[in-house]
């Protein structure tokens, strides 16, 4: 039956697509892919233009498990997987999101450093690609031909690179340190002090970013009022990366960094995103509109949660109109908890990507649709991560501590904390409720291991079985 599903799959991609090298971090070979090319507008300084989003469909019989990082070659062209693929309905399918890294002629090679255009007329069946140049500081045409034939149906190919001035756009990294009030930002450690509103921050990212290559804007992750600043520079495509602040402290005593102000933390900031780009890829996974929303609701859940128990505990300690006051207070706190909840699963089920997902995670005896909800809210890199990412990212990989002869017991640390708190109340209801994970903790209870240590061994496979559903889109069988 596979040998039938398999063949079938190969004749079509045979007759509709086309042949692509795929290149991963250990191997490389031929594919054949089909190719869908959505258009998306991108403007660079006074100028616009169409570029493209590409969308491959590969079977999963040529490529077995593409990662983010891997990259197809597809005639003079390059592409680079930047977000997790997914698998369609079928299961048979791997749909992977790429962006083109150069496009090289014959006689040139251009890096990622250049603006590489293509533009192209595609006859009507397929759609049109126009372009709309409009640089103040001039445009150079490298290399390509042009047909002189004008009809719809033949194709009109060439291939531009544009130049600021007559040089490469160069590279820069960028710092930003946050407040209320102002944004304090450092470009090739050049300070520039701006307004924290709208009209300003959208107007120095014209200003400003639109004649360089920014390989990556570091924002230190403190409260909330670097969201507006996060949300306009991705919607300009810059890249951005929250900075854990422990991270950035620490960066800051090993560069003998003590002084602390405004200005010299925005170029620290600077230095940390040059520093953490240089041996490894920075991969910032970008959440939705509602997951945003789903957040700040489960802020406010938690709050009120933290409201109704303390209120609950002070409750014998008073007596008379005290007592009064804090019931009502604890009843109105119960029916916004209510009303917080219905929304959260309101928002969940409007959107198709999370109520499919929601389904998925539910489906798995021993989480419910409290604990799926927390999980997606908390955890939205779920289908995106290898299994020893997933588990260190949740907090269920212990970690080893030994030094000379000291040799002390592994255990856990870090990671997100209230998506392993629900994680734990789903390890007690699986390790008695579902069959396999039963079996799993009694073998280890019966080897000697602590009850606790078990039910850790019990909630790290939990996460990693969730994670593998969603990224295979698989419901659980609890055989």
């Amino acid at each position: 039956m596979q040998e039938n599903i398999k063949r079938l799959f190969k004749d079509c991609f045979a007759h509709l697509g086309e042949v692509a090298l795929y290149k991963s971090k250990d191997k490389s070979y031929m594919v054949q892919v089909l190719k869908q090319q959505p258009d998306k507008l991108y403007e660079i300084g006074e100028g616009q233009f169409m570029g493209e989003t590409l969308v491959l469909e590969v079977s999963v019989f040529d490529v077995l498990k593409p990662m983010v990082g891997d990259i197809f070659v597809i005639g003079d062209c390059k592409y680079k997987i930047h977000t997790p693929p997914l698998r369609d309905k079928s299961g048979m399918i791997w749909r992977i999101k790429a962006s083109g890294l150069y496009i090289k002629s014959k006689s040139q090679d251009y890096n990622e450093l250049g603006v590489i255009l293509s533009i192209g007329l595609i006859d009507r069946n397929r759609r049109h690609l126009s372009t709309l140049l409009a640089l103040k500081n001039g445009v150079r045409t490298v290399g390509g031909s042009k047909r002189s034939n004008h009809n719809p149906v033949q194709h009109l190919h060439y291939y531009l690179i544009i130049f600021i001035g007559t040089k490469m756009a160069r590279t820069v990294f960028i710092g930003i340190d946050v407040s209320k009030e102002t944004l304090d930002i450092s470009i090739n450690n050049k300070h520039q002090r701006i307004e924290n509103v709208e009209t300003a921050i959208s107007e120095f990212i014209k200003s400003k970013m639109a004649n360089v290559f920014v390989k990556l804007c570091v924002v230190e992750s403190t409260g909330g009022y670097k969201k507006l600043v996060i949300k306009l520079l991705r919607e300009h495509n810059i890249a951005v990366h929250r900075a854990h602040p422990n991270l950035v402290y620490a960066f800051a005593k090993a560069c003998n960094h003590f002084a602390k102000t405004d200005k010299l933390d925005a170029k620290l900031l600077e230095k940390y995103a040059e520093f953490i780009t240089k041996n490894d890829e920075v991969v910032e996974y970008i959440v939705s509109q509602k997951q945003e929303e789903l957040k700040e609701l489960r802020a406010v859940e938690r709050n009120l949660n933290d409201e109704v128990h303390g209120n609950k505990c002070r409750l014998h300690k008073v007596t008379g109109k005290a007592r009064e006051y804090i019931e009502k207070q604890i009843e109105f706190a119960k029916k916004q908890l209510e009303q917080i909840r219905q929304d959260i699963e309101d928002i969940i089920n409007s959107d198709p990507d999370l109520k499919e997902k929601s389904k998925l995670l539910t489906s798995y005896k021993g989480v419910g649709r409290k604990t799926a909800s927390i999980l997606l809210i908390e955890v939205p890199e779920l289908g995106r991560l290898d299994n020893k990412e997933i588990a260190c990212l949740v907090g269920v990989a212990p970690k080893t501590s030994e030094s000379g002869r000291k040799v002390s017991k592994a255990q856990i640390i870090g990671g997100r904390f209230y998506a392993r708190k629900a994680l734990y109340m789903s390890a007690v209801v699986a390790m008695r409720h579902n069959k396999k994970m039963k079996v799993f903790y009694q073998r280890l209870v019966d080897s000697g291991k602590a009850a606790k240590i078990a039910l850790v061994a019990v909630m790290r496979k939990i996460i990693i079985c969730l994670n593998a559903m969603i990224e295979n889109n698989n419901f659980y069988l609890d055989v």
